[in-house]
């Protein structure tokens, strides 16, 4: 309890095995990954060679059916057919058995395998054939078909296959990172307008959140569900800092900012719903349910989350920002059970120089860590104090949401 109270032992050594942590899921969602695209490429090559091996064979069989036919002579055996065929049958079920693990693999916490590069052709090559469910419903996704068409199917020879390129040390290159994962240049970029709303009514079904008094759900005309956070005119500071880190800080593990809305004095923001609700809420219910931490299925899909969660936090790290927000209650699921970063009013864009000192609020003091909750005039959130945030997310996560970290 008193470690880190007048020094910074304790975060320090969280900040060390946050990075820890953060490195190994990179090793090994990365090897995962590279892995999967490899054996599906090699499956995609022994199939496409077997096709190709059967059009030869029934073209050569034609060939020497007309042949025969002009001499006279009974056609030819289609034994070669048959064999071409059935090669074709088998490496077709390979590619299918692959394209299924990747699926379990996603379904037991590995989301990011989805991304695997030659997962888009290998799904168009089998169409519905898998018998998938998790497959089936990323066909119809629009993230799949979007990223489609930066995975466009390969028509050169089978015999081509692409290598990875070396650095100058000799060894192969990693592969191309997704385009959320990479760092952006927060301070002094030209952000993207917001759009902004006239009034309420351009809402449907506008209903305020039980759990919480600033939220509401509302529907769009278009029958999007969407959610409405209220700033009043006493928390002007933090709608600012909010809406300038959701344009600057655009991350698939943050909350998407749709729009903005002012009424009066108060500024109303946009942001689509997450059906889920909090990973507060959802470690509540395993544990109503009897889910424990022996749970291998539970321990998986916590892990999953957990994987996420840092990599967004890693995300506002490396753009030198801090959230200042990180607890359970702050985390939301989506539909289809995504965590999303969400309150950012006490972030700090590299561009803030004043002290923020609007992190006292009674529902954060269980995660501020020790040199915060000394009530020191002077202290103030930094990626080390996120850190800490995060240890004591994991702790109630595995340990149980009412357990007292600083005790």
């Amino acid at each position: 309890d008193g470690c880190g109270m007048g020094g910074r032992e304790l975060p320090a050594a969280l900040t060390e095995a946050r990075a820890k942590f953060s490195r190994l899921c990179e090793l090994i969602v990365s090897g995962a990954v590279v892995r999967t695209s490899a054996k599906l490429k090699d499956c995609e090559m022994k199939l496409r060679r077997a096709e190709d091996e059967l059009v030869e064979a029934k073209a050569e069989h034609m060939k020497l059916t007309v042949k025969n036919r002009r001499a006279g002579k009974p056609p030819p055996s289609s034994a070669s057919i048959s064999a071409s065929q059935v090669a074709v049958a088998r490496a077709s079920v390979l590619l299918v058995s692959e394209l299924r693990l990747v699926a379990t693999r996603a379904a037991l916490g590995l989301v990011e395998i989805v991304g695997a590069e030659g997962l888009t052709r290998a799904l168009c090559i089998v169409g519905r054939s898998h018998g998938d469910p998790i497959l089936d419903r990323l066909q119809k996704h629009p993230r799949w078909q979007s990223a489609q068409a930066s995975d466009p199917i390969d028509d050169s020879p089978a015999e081509e296959s692409p290598k990875l390129e070396a650095d100058a040390s000799g060894t192969a290159s990693k592969p191309k990172t997704s385009p959320t994962l990479e760092k952006t240049a927060v301070a002094g970029k030209a952000l993207a307008p917001v759009p902004k709303r006239g009034s309420l009514s351009e809402y449907l079904d506008l209903e305020p959140v039980p759990s919480s008094s600033r939220l509401s759900k509302a529907r769009r005309s278009s029958g999007e569900e969407v959610a409405l956070k209220l700033h009043d005119d006493l928390n002007a500071l933090g709608a600012t800092r909010e809406i300038r880190a959701l344009q600057a800080l655009q991350h698939s593990g943050i909350v998407p900012l749709l729009a903005t809305l002012q009424v009066d004095k108060a500024i109303y923001i946009e942001m689509p719903w997450s059906s889920g609700g909090t990973l507060e809420r959802w470690c509540s219910v395993q544990m109503e349910n009897g889910a424990s931490t022996a749970d291998t299925e539970t321990v998986l899909q916590c892990l999953g989350f957990f994987r996420q969660v840092w990599s967004a936090v890693s995300f506002i790290h490396a753009n030198d920002a801090v959230y200042g927000n990180l607890a359970l209650c702050h985390i939301l699921l989506t539909s289809d059970l995504r965590p999303v970063l969400c309150d950012f009013t006490n972030c700090i864009m590299p561009e803030d120089s004043a002290p923020n000192r609007t992190y006292r609020s009674p529902e954060q003091a269980e995660y501020l860590a020790p040199e915060l909750s000394s009530g020191s005039s002077n202290s103030q959130l930094t990626k080390a104090s996120d850190c800490y945030a995060g240890g004591v997310m994991l702790a109630k996560t595995f340990m149980g949401v009412a357990v007292d970290v600083s005790s």
